[in-house]
């Protein structure tokens, strides 16, 4: 029955020191429609629920469309960073996605890891000056058409 009894409390007292880094609030961000080849940027916010300092072993991201940075590298109990990531998208328009995984020294397994995601969409860089390429491009072929329907 001792050994029960201990045993509870041990697990009480791991579950306790375990919380590491959690998001905030949303893991996933939608940067919206921006133009083609121009960077943007979002910052989420990571709060330790542990009860122990948290410390950040390392920033990836599954592109190099993306910087990424944090506010700190150790974070307190009941404390808070940041996470920056800027993406710098190709410069044909597309949709833009990119993971981030923050790794960290965390005694709890489930906040080894926290992934991250960016999302957007590039468009053309000056939807109006294409439209009025392409209505130009329109009344010039309109043009060499009625020349060509003439001369017959």
């Amino acid at each position: 029955m001792f050994c029960k009894v201990l045993t509870c409390l041990c697990l009480i007292l791991v579950s306790v020191s375990f919380g590491g880094l959690r998001v905030e609030d949303d893991a996933d961000a939608w940067l919206g429609e921006f133009p083609a080849g121009e960077s943007r940027e979002t910052v989420f916010t990571l709060r330790n629920g542990g009860a122990e300092t948290d410390r950040v072993r390392a920033l990836s991201r599954s592109c190099d469309c993306a910087d990424v940075s944090a506010s700190t590298n150790a974070v307190a109990p009941g404390a808070s960073a940041t996470v920056t990531v800027r993406v710098r998208p190709r410069q044909e328009p597309g949709p833009s996605n990119v993971s981030v995984y923050v790794v960290t020294f965390s005694r709890d397994p489930a906040s080894r890891v926290v992934k991250l995601t960016v999302s957007g969409r590039a468009v053309p860089r000056n939807r109006n000056r294409l439209a009025r390429e392409a209505e130009r491009w329109q009344n010039s072929s309109r043009q060499v058409n009625s020349a060509t329907q003439s001369a017959r």
